[in-house]
């Protein structure tokens, strides 16, 4: 009797065991995937703030900071402009 209590008492251990370890891996799962969105919201994010800061907001072209980023590329800069007011 006290051995089929001990194996029983090994199974019910084990199988709670188990359903732990399944219900973490499934959060697990879930907190990584919510991290990869957010991540991803905030390259959206940033990539319209870059474009807000290279344009008029009145006229929608291209403003002064971006003319001097492609002016400094061209003449050989290569990346861009340093945070100087005139390259």
């Amino acid at each position: 009797m006290a051995a089929t209590l001990f194996f029983a008492s090994g199974i019910l251990a084990t199988v709670a065991a188990r359903r732990t370890m399944t219900i973490l891996a499934q959060k697990t799962f879930l907190f990584e995937r919510r991290d990869r969105h957010r991540v991803a919201e905030l390259a959206e994010a940033n990539d319209r703030l870059e474009l807000l800061a290279r344009t008029d907001s009145l006229t929608g072209i291209d403003n002064r900071r971006r003319m001097t980023e492609t002016l400094h590329h061209v003449w050989g800069g290569g990346g861009k402009c340093p945070a100087v007011p005139l390259c």
